[in-house]
């Protein structure tokens, strides 16, 4: 039937993908193709990958029973390299979207400035994914929407520092972040942040205090954590005209570290029977006098 095999050059060295792209908007981009509109069940994308293997070997099988000159050896070889072609074509796929991510994170550490191309929609859009697991248009930093905001160089620089510090701790651990967490865990910052996370709108000191319904956490002591954490360099708070929420850094420390990761992480200990020694509290259920 003239059908050549895949020769073991083209099996095992796939040809390299398009180089990474310098400019962050395009990066941004290819992150948003790739990444964004390309979202699967990863569970489900695996299973279907493990069946063209298993299906592959298959083949295989039965083209051992089969002599080179038959024409149905011919078949099934066309049939086996179609589906190798389909598992090369996902694994250049997976390795494009992963250099894709990496760039974009390592870029956003190292290189990110609140102004000029990194304001580009696309680049908050595929920040924001990459940091909070959603495209959004814009980002929350400090007293500050972006992009729109008037930023003097002060709060250029507080704004940067803190969508660089973020990336990096998502990139490879960054102790601003896990510090920014430790003044949160176990103090009166938690319940705030916890109340802002789950809210759907802006709340002032009275709105948090309402719904946290603690006579030792009235008004007043929400107001004055919320002013302590703000005068800090980095903080997990927005603070707008109708009130606060929580800012991309906020945001991303408590998913990143907050209940339903510790409770994971609980499970999967306990699972491994390492927690023999009774119940213990997280330190987020310590006396709400614990400063921050």
């Amino acid at each position: 039937m003239g059908v050549t095999p895949m020769s073991d050059e083209e099996q095992n060295h796939p040809k390299e993908a398009d180089a990474i792209p310098e400019d962050i908007v395009e990066i941004a981009e290819g992150y948003l193709d790739l990444i964004v509109g390309e979202e699967t069940d990863t569970k489900a994308d695996e299973q279907d990958l493990e069946e063209i293997k298993e299906e592959v070997e298959q083949w295989n099988r039965e083209l051992e029973s089969l002599d080179e000159d038959d024409e149905l050896y011919a078949i099934g070889v066309e049939e086996r390299d179609n589906l190798k072609r389909r598992i090369k074509e996902r694994n250049q796929t997976e390795k494009r979207r992963e250099q894709i991510r990496q760039e974009l994170v390592e870029r956003t550490a190292s290189e990110f400035i609140a102004r000029d191309q990194w304001l580009d929609t696309s680049v908050i859009k595929a920040i924001t994914h990459e940091l909070l697991g959603e495209a959004r248009e814009e980002s929350l930093v400090d007293e500050y929407r972006l992009p729109g905001a008037e930023l003097d160089n002060k709060s250029l620089f507080t704004v940067s520092r803190n969508i660089r510090a973020t990336a990096s701790h998502a990139n490879s651990a960054d102790e601003r972040i896990t510090n920014l967490w430790g003044s949160i865990d176990g103090t009166r910052q938690y319940p705030i942040v916890e109340v802002l996370f789950d809210s759907a709108e802006l709340l002032g000191p009275s709105g948090i205090a309402e719904i946290i319904q603690d006579e030792d956490r009235d008004r007043r002591h929400i107001g004055d954590a919320l002013g302590k954490m703000m005068d800090r360099q980095y903080h997990p708070y927005f603070k707008g005209e109708d009130g606060y929420t929580l800012s991309l850094v906020g945001e991303y420390v408590w998913k990143e570290f907050g209940p339903d990761v510790k409770k994971d992480s609980e499970e999967s200990f306990s699972e491994e029977g390492g927690d023999e020694g009774g119940d213990k509290k997280p330190n987020s259920e310590l006396t709400s006098f614990q400063d921050d």
